[in-house]
């Protein structure tokens, strides 16, 4: 039988429990209240996406790589659908078309300068506000638009440009959660040009801070329109990133057939479908071996076509523009419906039996310009010189959805945010507005809606945020966790 432990030993025992659940609930209590200012702190993460993998040995992206991906593809119907299933090497799973590009940073107030022209930034324009009460269920409202000029100097409307004075560009979508911000390009081009994407991203840590764009116009005429939501409240320098691609084109035209190939430089097409009736938009579905597509059907007046494309190494960064012909010759009008990984959606209008050949123009020269811009004009002011991401002020914010909540916290903090670690996540029946609210406010906002005993524990060294039980059970529970690991 075991001696007992002297007394001393069980009282030493009991009083590392006591200042362990103490300094638990000291450190849950203080992990709000006493942040440090960390703005911009972590320089590990600096060019960990902007610059994505500029040495990439383009030879390993040598046709012979997907030879025969495009001849296995297979494409058969499931009920009243298609499902379109290509074979996918897993060298081109991770593909990024970085090393394409010659890359040109543009200082602030500056154009890009090159054999082919000029290309700048022209204008800004910004818009946020607040939500009606009786469209709290939109999903976005139309507000008026501020402008400012290359200088980000404030301009009336009728100062920019006039493809940026039409009814679609003065007024932006705000879905109030981050600023609505529209960039206006211009060019004075002696070549076709293809604008091809646009980015941004905080310019001190390199963080994305764009959730997708959309844009329209013609850099080589009147100029281009991309309108982002801007995931950002302060005055931060930011990097506007700009994919494009020059000419002189290169025509490649093939039978619009099913089955017909055409290949340029880096990669190669595969016209895969051509069906009458057909809704031009797609579902896809990526796994590491297969990627299926499932055009919709669908009746409309007047008839279109759909057609889809297989494009390898990738297709949605291609520099490609389609056109389509009929038997006399005369080019039928189109619209692109999107593309995925690896396939590319075209809508003809006509149908399919009038569609004789598909004509390919693609753009060599592809430029990445990197426009740096000290800050995004027209956000609140009292966000100007926060010294602290968890002070940032929101004048107003709409939230739908608990992935709303969790999208604010984590762009706006620049931290991984882990609610999942505090049990269910948040079901809201109604959206629920804030005015003139902080970050920090955020945070505990949700911690509350987590549950009364709920908040939020900041690990400010590995930049994580979690949701967690702080009640003393739960804090006394997650000590002797902590124990038991240490000892076994």
């Amino acid at each position: 039988m075991a001696a007992p432990r002297p007394v001393w030993t069980r009282v030493v025992v009991r009083v590392c429990i006591i200042l362990g659940l103490l300094a638990l609930g000291l450190g849950a209590a203080l992990s709000l209240a006493s942040l440090q200012p960390y703005f911009y702190r972590d320089a590990a993460r600096i060019g960990s996406s902007l610059d994505y993998d500029r040495t990439m040995d383009t030879n390993q992206l040598s046709r012979p790589k997907f030879e025969g991906v495009l001849e296995s593809i297979t494409v058969r119907t499931n009920g009243p659908d298609l499902l379109i299933e290509m074979p996918v090497p897993r060298e081109l799973e991770g593909y990024a078309d970085n090393a394409m590009f010659d890359y040109h940073h543009i200082a602030f107030g500056n154009a890009l300068e090159c054999p082919e022209g000029r290309v700048w930034l022209d204008h800004v324009a910004v818009a946020f506000g607040s939500f009606p009460a009786d469209k709290l269920n939109e999903y976005s409202v139309r507000l008026p638009a501020r402008f400012y000029d290359r200088q980000l100097k404030a301009v009336s409307s009728d100062r920019v440009p006039e493809f940026a004075r039409q009814d679609w560009y003065r007024t932006l979508d705000f879905r109030g959660l981050y600023p609505a911000v529209s960039f206006g390009l211009r060019g004075e081009l002696r070549q076709e040009a293809k604008v091809l994407a646009f980015h941004a991203f905080d310019a001190r840590t390199h963080e994305s801070l764009d959730s997708g764009y959309s844009w329209g116009g013609d850099l080589a005429k009147d100029g281009v329109n991309a309108k982002l939501d801007l995931q950002l409240w302060h005055a931060a320098p930011v990097l506007l990133v700009v994919d494009m691609s020059l000419g002189p084109a290169q025509v490649i035209e093939f039978p619009a057939q099913v089955g017909s190939t055409a290949k340029f430089p880096e990669g190669e097409l595969q016209l895969v479908v051509k069906a009458d009736d057909m809704e031009n938009r797609s579902t896809s579905h990526s796994d590491k071996i297969t990627l299926k597509v499932e055009p919709k059907a669908y009746n409309r007046e007047p008839k279109t076509t759909c057609m889809i494309f297989a494009c390898l190494p990738k297709a949605y960064s291609m520099p490609l523009d389609f056109e389509y012909q009929d038997e006399q010759g005369q080019t039928l009008k189109s619209q692109g419906g999107g593309t995925s990984s690896f396939f590319i959606n075209q809508t003809v209008m006509g149908e399919a039996s009038r569609i004789r050949s598909v004509r390919v123009r693609y753009y060599p020269n592809r430029k990445r310009l990197v426009f740096h811009l000290p800050r995004i004009p027209g956000l609140p002011e009292p966000n100007r010189n926060v010294k602290n991401l968890f002070d940032v002020r929101l004048p107003f914010v709409r939230i739908s959805r608990d992935y709303e909540f969790r999208d604010l916290i984590t762009h706006l903090t620049q931290m991984q945010f882990s609610p999942q670690a505090g049990g269910a996540l948040l079901s809201l029946a109604d959206p629920i507005t804030y005015n003139n609210i902080t970050v920090k406010e955020l945070l505990e906002k949700y911690a509350q809606l987590s549950g009364p005993t709920y908040g939020a524990e900041i690990d400010q060294e590995r930049l994580t945020i979690q949701i967690v039980d702080q009640s003393l059970n739960a804090r006394a529970q997650r000590f002797f966790d902590c124990i038991k690991k240490r000892f076994h």
